[in-house]
């Protein structure tokens, strides 16, 4: 399995943290690497729970997918944050408190968004591929409720 990289949205990152960081390569590259390694795991994790009865070319391009919608949600936060990085610098007379505090809260929501995202669509990938394995053994035995009579004639449910 290769691993999948980000590099090509460094120059973002670094755009992103100038004006902010002593050090913005440095700083751009720091969060470049950590989404990368985010990504990756979240790809180690889904082929994890695909089986091999499941993996199949659905798979590579159900992988495919998310990789783009995460780099695209990805270069939108960074976006929002070049747009609005004078948001998080002093501000000056033609940049108005209420302008800045809306630029920060527009970064920090699209940050916010991407995380939920995130987190919403691996659950819903892995769980998708749960249910997928589950299907492909029908002959396991599924622990069925059976409805017993008691003494009164009342129905009651007790598993075994």
């Amino acid at each position: 399995m290769k691993t999948l990289s980000l590099k090509h949205l460094q120059p973002l990152a670094c755009e992103a943290y100038a004006g902010l960081s002593i050090y913005p390569e440095k700083q751009g590259v720091s969060t470049i690497n950590e989404f990368t390694k985010e990504l990756n795991d979240d790809i180690k994790n889904i082929r994890r729970v695909a089986t091999p009865a499941t993996a199949s070319e659905n798979l590579e391009a159900i992988i495919s997918k998310y990789q783009r919608r995460y780099e695209f949600h990805l270069a939108a936060w960074l976006q929002s944050a070049v747009q609005n990085k004078s948001a998080f610098l002093s501000p000056s007379s033609a940049y108005t408190g209420s302008e800045a505090s809306k630029g920060r809260k527009l970064v920090l929501n699209r940050y916010n968004y991407f995380k939920q995202w995130r987190h919403r669509t691996v659950n819903m990938l892995t769980s998708g591929l749960k249910q997928a394995q589950m299907q492909k053994h029908p002959n396991e035995r599924k622990r069925m409720q059976r409805v017993i009579k008691s003494d009164e004639e009342t129905k009651y449910l007790r598993k075994r």
